[in-house]
């Protein structure tokens, strides 16, 4: 089961804004995460790393993205 969700939110995430965005937001959440803050926080941290290294995109579309991200991680950790 985990591993059809893991395909599902990848082919998700590389649907809307590529694999190589999606890859670098994964990159970045993971960076952030490990930091002893609120997750309010690592939003706004993961938010302006992305901005600083080009990525933009609508506000809706960056935090599904992160969600995914998040999710994803989640998923993995539990594996």
């Amino acid at each position: 089961m985990n591993a059809t969700i893991l395909s599902i939110i990848a082919w998700l995430a590389d649907l809307l804004v590529g694999s190589g965005t999606f890859d670098r937001v994964k990159a970045a959440v993971a960076r952030w995460q490990e930091k002893q803050i609120s997750g309010v926080e690592k939003r706004e941290g993961v938010l302006d790393e992305l901005q600083i290294i080009g990525i933009e995109a609508s506000a809706s579309v960056m935090n599904l993205m992160i969600e995914l991200a998040v999710q994803l991680m989640k998923i993995q950790d539990k594996d």
